[in-house]
């Protein structure tokens, strides 16, 4: 008795897996499909950000203007 419940058990399993399986298999060619999308579409965003955020030399960067300021004091805070 035990054994065949055991059988039943396993047959429920393999049928179970099957499906599964299966499924997954018939599923890959839409999910690899979709990967190979996404990565054509950041393949050519990043190559915009390149044209347009990389410079080829120093010269063509923009500097920044940075202005230091001086940290303020209790005595600037309390007549403020």
């Amino acid at each position: 008795m035990k054994l065949r419940m055991w059988y039943e058990y396993f047959l429920k399993l393999k049928s179970m897996f099957c499906f599964v399986f299966s499924s997954l298999v018939k599923s890959l060619p839409t999910f690899t499909e979709r990967i190979r999308k996404f990565q054509i579409l950041n393949q050519q965003i990043f190559a915009c950000l390149n044209k347009y955020l990389c410079h080829t030399t120093t010269d063509e960067i923009p500097s920044e203007q940075i202005k230091c300021l001086t940290p303020m004091t209790l005595q600037t805070i309390q007549f403020v």
